[in-house]
């Protein structure tokens, strides 16, 4: 937003320069972007009065006027040719002034006309004016002053930003009742303009819309002249406000908008049908815009019509028809209240997005709207000669402008603030902001002023003190607080934790009842006794589940019936167990459990088609384990588990504890559940894990670490697990790492054999391994491997 400083001094003028009233405006969050200065270079100016038009030149298109300068004090100057009338006060400028342009002076000394002086035009003095027109000054002028001081010649023009829930800060009252309250002045009241009702006309108007349109009122203005020129003083401050001068009615509706932040709707009121309606448009209704050019518009865009045709598109966007210009003799002006900020989205595309719309998206204060009319009224039957009619308004809902009331806890201000504000600082600053302020014992009842609307809660008065007090002014202390902090259930968390990195591998997490098939259950755990429930919904769900893996295959098996191939599905839950230990005979288990089948990869042409196997939920289960920096603790030591191939499952030990299984369904199972492809299934008891609460810090070796391989044959039945468990048991601190990378069988080696692979890490933390220090450590290993597993080095 833009205007004048002289402008906002009309309405509140602190004894301070400019620099330091920008510094208040920004510090009272109105950051000021830019201030443009505009130099005065004319001087002794005379303000004057028109009396009489002595002579018409009519050859050089001149006028000699007589010309009233003080008490009893007359001169004659010159004009050029203009529609000049009695008693109307213009600027005079002497032989003794300066001004912008000399050319107009030049000319009339050229004509050798004896005169005083002449009346300044706009290009005099150095406005800009699309038409150079005389500058005609307010009838509060006092004859024979400095014309300077009206002109406000000596200016700055001020350009802020404001936060959007200051709506109130884009009118230079809003403006003006900040700087009062900062600088301890009286808050600028807007002054009460009554109109005398002088014709009886009246126009209907009807809300089709309350949900939106609260309340809409209006008046009848007639025999206005739509082709007086406006005034000076309204139109440069509409230039130093960025907007355009256009024709008399129209300034006076931009002017009011500016400087009270009101939008008021103008129609031409010859063009209206009996009555006005706010309503929402139909399907593909016509409208005619300013080019007198037909549109059609959708359904629900907000408009202002009669009984058969639009008039106001959108906020404020006047049919070709109901413009008002300069053959207008008769019009209507309204004011509405509308409920929602959004309400002219839907027209934004017929380009109706203008300075009236950005109002009503920040709010309005409908406190000042009835004001507002009135001095709309005012201006147009002052400067226009208008003779207006009686209000009629329609009020569709009240209760928005109703102000509630709102705690200030006393409290809740200090703990807040971080120290003690007095009661009367309290008073004293929200007062002058406007709020009506009620005391009690623990708490202020708060009820803030009609263009604040935007306040509704307790720390937004907060907000608002600090502000008017000035945040400079608030001391500042380190803070201190004090936190009950709740250790949350280290099981829950690090199940959480699981589920999501099975996620980011491409499992898709279901979840299943905990009553199950009978039958299916047992078929999956032959040897587990059942839990059945008492009153069944059906026979189907007759038992609660022993696993988790019977709703993971009852679902692959549902979405394999629905040309479903490839499954990467967990679950996550309490599971249910007898238990003679337990009160009520029963054991909850909570459990985490997986199962894989199909390709490993989508089909893709940079990608193998190899099917899931064992040992990719076997690396899954591993990579879970390691984010809690158990994998070496992790052992896997093959058993029969019923249901599962002997070969291809295995127990999972987590330090000396069985916690899970990972195994591939038996081939007969398959069958047996309808099952077509391999299937892999893990389940992990999560109740069994040990957490550990906190964080081991391990020094980093800086010393560079040496790699070693070996191959060594050993019996089929051996597991690779026992063979690096026993390696690093005599040399802990110094394997670092041992893993294996090759597995060979081969009738060379011997049926029942098998040749493994490992490559060794090797890191010491005080100094860098030699070679005899490396040797000795694999032969130490190899030794130890051919005592327990009669392990042979293979040599080639």
């Amino acid at each position: 937003m833009e205007f004048s400083e002289k402008w906002l001094r009309e309405w509140v003028n602190p004894n301070i320069d400019t620099s330091s009233l920008c510094n208040q405006i920004t510090q009272l969050g109105l950051e000021v972007e830019k201030v443009t200065y505009i130099p005065n270079v004319c001087k002794n100016l005379i303000v004057g009065e028109i009396t009489e038009i002595l002579k018409h030149y009519f050859d050089i298109q001149l006028l000699l006027i007589k010309v009233k300068i003080g008490k009893n004090k007359y001169i004659k100057v010159i004009s050029r040719h203009a529609n000049f009338s009695k008693n109307i006060k213009v600027i005079i400028a002497t032989h003794a002034s300066t001004l912008f342009n000399y050319d107009f002076f030049k000319l009339v000394q050229s004509k050798n006309i004896l005169h005083d002086g002449i009346i300044c035009f706009c290009e005099d003095i150095g406005f800009i004016s699309s038409n150079d027109d005389i500058i005609v000054l307010s009838s509060n002028s006092i004859i024979g002053n400095n014309a300077c001081e009206y002109l406000s010649l000596d200016d700055n023009i001020i350009k802020i930003s404001s936060t959007p829930n200051r709506s109130d800060a884009l009118s230079i009252l809003g403006i003006a009742r900040d700087i009062a309250a900062w600088n301890d002045l009286p808050t600028p009241c807007f002054k009460k303009y009554p109109n005398i009702v002088r014709i009886p006309d009246k126009l209907k108007i009807s809300i089709d819309i309350p949900d939106i349109c609260l309340r809409f009122f209006g008046r009848i203005i007639k025999n206005i002249n739509t082709q007086r020129d406006t005034p000076f003083w309204i139109r440069e401050k509409l230039v130093r406000s960025s907007l355009k001068s256009s024709n008399i009615i129209i300034d006076i509706v931009h002017y009011i908008l500016i400087e009270l932040g009101q939008p008021l709707y103008i129609i031409d009121l010859d063009c209206v049908l009996k009555k006005i309606i706010v309503r929402k448009s139909y399907k593909n209704e016509i409208f005619i815009n300013s080019n007198n050019e037909k549109i059609s518009i959708d359904s629900d865009v907000i408009v202002i019509s009669d009984e058969e045709k639009v008039l106001v598109l959108g906020g404020h966007i006047n049919s070709f028809i109901s413009a008002v210009n300069l053959t207008s003799c008769n019009l209507f002006l309204g004011i509405g209240s509308y409920d929602s900020s959004n309400i002219f989205e839907r027209s934004f595309k017929y380009g109706c997005k203008n300075i009236f719309t950005e109002r009503y998206e920040r709010g309005i204060d409908f406190g000042e709207q009835e004001k507002a009319l009135e001095y709309a009224t005012y201006l147009i039957t002052q400067l226009c000669n208008g003779k207006s009619g009686k209000v009629e308004q329609t009020i569709k809902s009240s209760e928005i402008f109703c102000r509630k009331d709102i705690k200030l806890h006393k409290r809740k201000l200090n703990s807040v603030s971080g120290f003690f504000i007095s009661d009367a600082l309290v008073v004293f600053n929200l007062k002058k902001l406007g709020f009506k302020i009620t005391s009690f014992d623990k708490y202020w009842k708060v009820i803030s002023p009609s263009w604040r609307f935007d306040i509704i809660i307790e720390e937004e008065i907060i907000g608002e003190l600090f502000r008017i007090l000035g945040y400079q002014n608030i001391p500042s202390f380190p803070m201190e607080t004090y936190c009950n902090v709740v250790r949350e259930n280290e099981v829950y968390s690090s199940l959480n934790r699981a589920k999501l990195f099975l996620v980011d591998q491409g499992y898709h997490e279901i979840i299943t009842y905990g009553f199950v098939d009978p039958y299916l259950q047992k078929l999956l755990f032959p040897d587990i006794v059942p839990l059945y429930i008492s009153n069944p919904i059906s026979k189907e769900i007759s038992a609660m589940r022993v696993s988790l893996l019977i709703g993971l295959c009852s679902t692959v098996l549902y979405n394999q019936n629905r040309q479903e191939n490839r499954f990467r599905l967990f679950e996550s839950g309490l599971c249910f167990v007898k238990s003679s230990q337990e009160k009520l005979g029963v054991k909850q288990i909570l459990c985490l459990s997986g199962i894989l089948s199909g390709k490993k990869n989508e089909l893709h042409w940079d990608m193998s088609k190899k099917k899931i196997d064992f040992f990719d939920l076997k690396g899954d289960v591993e990579s879970i384990m390691d984010l809690f920096g158990q994998s070496e603790f992790l052992e896997f030591k093959k058993c029969n588990i019923p249901g599962l191939y002997s070969g291809q499952s295995v127990k999972i030990y987590l330090k000396n504890k069985m916690i899970g299984i990972i195994g591939v369904i038996s081939l007969d199972l398959q069958k047996k559940l309808n099952l077509k492809n391999e299937i892999v299934i893990f389940e992990i008891i999560w109740d069994r894990i040990p957490f550990s609460y906190g964080s081991n810090i391990k020094y980093f070796s800086r010393y560079p670490r040496s790699f070693r391989d070996i191959s060594i044959i050993v019996d089929e039945t051996i597991s690779v697990g026992d063979i690096i468990a026993e390696c690093k048991r005599f040399f802990l601190k110094n394997i670092l790492d041992i893993f294996l990378f090759d597995i060979f069988r081969s009738h060379e080696i011997g049926i029942g054999k098998k040749s493994l692979s490992f490559r060794f890490v090797l890191e010491n933390e005080k100094q860098t391994f030699t070679e005899i220090e490396i040797s000795q450590i694999l032969k130490t290993c190899i030794v130890k491997l051919e005592l327990k597993f009669n392990a042979v080095l293979r040599n080639k």
